[in-house]
């Protein structure tokens, strides 16, 4: 369903937008766009989306957190169309990647730079209208600029490289790892830790592409899903599942004085073997989202050519096909869906 608007009231402009207008359902509306940014703010056309699997559990109803309806989209890259009087450092036709979280950017964890741990934060695309459209508004502070030779669709996935990249940074003793799952975020933790030089890495998932595709990508061994090994365990697991399964499996698997890591967003609570993680001093460590000096690195790996972000890249969708690219991101064998927001409609 399609949703047409008259035409725009004066200083606004029209854009397209993909929003999830009840459970299982994606639909594009209109929606107005000042033309002239506030003196602080970036009119950004537009280039890629990327489906997140925390859309498709919000779409399912599965997010711990949100429901339709809402306006959906945090991995977004585009250029910068104009900008506000007092904006510094952008210029109309630069490349952008979107810094989803917005902060209070006063409270003690926004003060001392670790911006994702504060309690008041939005996201875009959940508790803030998302920018799953052909034209957004937004504060030049969400932009980060990118190298002009990066393409854009490669770039979309600088935001999923960026949450890895905080989660593999959460834990130093790397010598045997596990990651629990091979989807988009559990192949770039298995890039991110390669990066940081990690020793052997088992990456544990049910379907064989994957782990095919987690071998071609560094993983020394891929694994399906079974009993946690009792000898050869781990001084680290990186959980990008966080079901109540898995967590069990990380804490049976990984060593005294290790770590596990929850990267996945559950869909509830979910109890942990504690008795053995308070015996052996095992740290369950939590992993969210990133700070901006994440969204840096993870930039500069793709760009740099350290992580190749393409071959993840499982279908390419044009506008009009947005409710087909969001079915086939459910599908096992997915790892990251992209949407181009350009062209078609």
């Amino acid at each position: 369903m399609i949703t047409e608007q008259n035409a725009p009231r004066a200083g606004t402009s029209l854009a397209r937008r993909i929003v999830f207008t009840a459970l299982d359902t994606v639909d594009m509306v209109d929606t107005e766009v000042p033309s002239t940014p506030g003196p602080q703010d970036v009119v950004v056309e537009t280039s890629h989306v990327g489906i997140c699997g925390s859309d498709i559990a919000a779409l399912a109803g599965r997010d711990p957190w949100f429901t339709p309806p809402l306006t959906t989209g945090h991995e977004v890259t585009g250029r910068v169309g104009s900008i506000g009087r007092d904006v510094t450092g952008l210029k109309p036709g630069d490349p952008v990647l979107l810094n989803p979280l917005v902060t209070c950017g006063a409270c003690e964890r926004c003060q001392r730079g670790t911006v994702n741990q504060c309690e008041a934060a939005a996201v875009r695309g959940y508790r803030i209208p998302g920018a799953a459209a052909t034209r957004i508004a937004v504060s030049s502070g969400e932009l980060h600029r990118l190298p002009p030779s990066l393409d854009l669709a490669s770039a979309t996935l600088a935001e999923p490289l960026a949450a890895a990249w905080r989660a593999a940074t959460r834990w130093d003793e790397l010598d045997r790892v596990a990651v629990i799952g091979a989807g988009s975020i559990g192949l770039l933790v298995l890039a991110a830790l390669r990066h940081r030089g990690a020793g052997d890495v088992v990456v544990v998932e049910p379907d064989a592409t994957k782990r095919d595709l987690a071998l071609a990508r560094g993983a020394g061994s891929a694994i399906p899903p079974g009993e946690p090994p009792t000898a050869a365990r781990f001084t680290a697991v990186f959980d990008c599942v966080s079901s109540e399964h898995t967590l069990r499996w990380a804490s049976a698997a990984t060593l005294g004085g290790g770590a596990v890591v929850a990267v996945g967003v559950p869909d509830g609570p979910r109890a942990v073997e504690l008795p053995r993680m308070q015996r052996f001093e095992i740290a369950l460590l939590g992993s969210g989202l990133y700070t901006p000096s994440d969204v840096d690195t993870a930039i500069a790996l793709i760009a740099e050519g350290v992580v190749d972000v393409r071959p993840l890249i499982s279908g390419l969708y044009p506008l009009n096909r947005a409710a087909e690219a969001y079915q086939n991101a459910r599908d096992p064998q997915t790892v990251k869906t992209l949407i181009e927001m350009i062209g078609p409609e």
